[in-house]
């Protein structure tokens, strides 16, 4: 079976930015989506769109082509009274924006009582490389279609 849209699609991947540094690994377990779903990079889909399992495939995505350029106006400097907990350089937050958005903060610097976060996406501005190999592939049921995820080992449906 080829990856279409509503394939189930289980793969290996490494990822690594253009320095050669490894970024993601999913070695152990393996990455599992439906395709064209949203749940995984659509500029990624469409380069696996068509691929059997079994294939193997290397390609790179410029930041246009999946979490956009960094952007500056999206760091921002707060007090420390806005967290409940120590922070340090690294740490990562969730919280949801004004249009309901969940939004991950990166804390990027602490001095005193300033925390400096960051909202870029971890991966803008990077041009990201993939080894992928293609695990299997199989049609999606009406159930996960359904629902929007898989179902199987792992779910908390059965």
């Amino acid at each position: 079976m080829k990856i279409s849209t509503n394939s189930v699609v289980t793969l290996q991947f490494t990822l690594k930015d253009s320095n050669g540094n490894t970024v993601d690994d999913t070695s152990e377990g393996g990455f599992t989506y439906i395709h064209g779903h949203g749940g995984f990079i659509p500029a990624a889909e469409a380069v696996l769109e068509g691929l059997e399992a079994g294939t193997t495939v290397q390609f790179s995505l410029k930041p246009e082509e999946h979490f956009g350029e960094r952007n500056e106006s999206l760091i921002d400097t707060l007090s420390k009274d806005n967290f409940e907990e120590d922070v340090a350089v690294g740490d990562q937050f969730q919280t949801v924006d004004e249009e309901g958005n969940i939004v991950i903060l990166s804390v990027s610097g602490v001095n005193g009582d300033e925390v400096t976060v960051d909202r870029n996406h971890p991966l803008a501005g990077l041009t990201l490389v993939f080894d992928v190999k293609i695990e299997s592939v199989r049609a999606a049921t009406a159930e996960e279609l359904e629902h929007g995820h898989i179902h199987g080992e792992g779910c908390d449906h059965h």
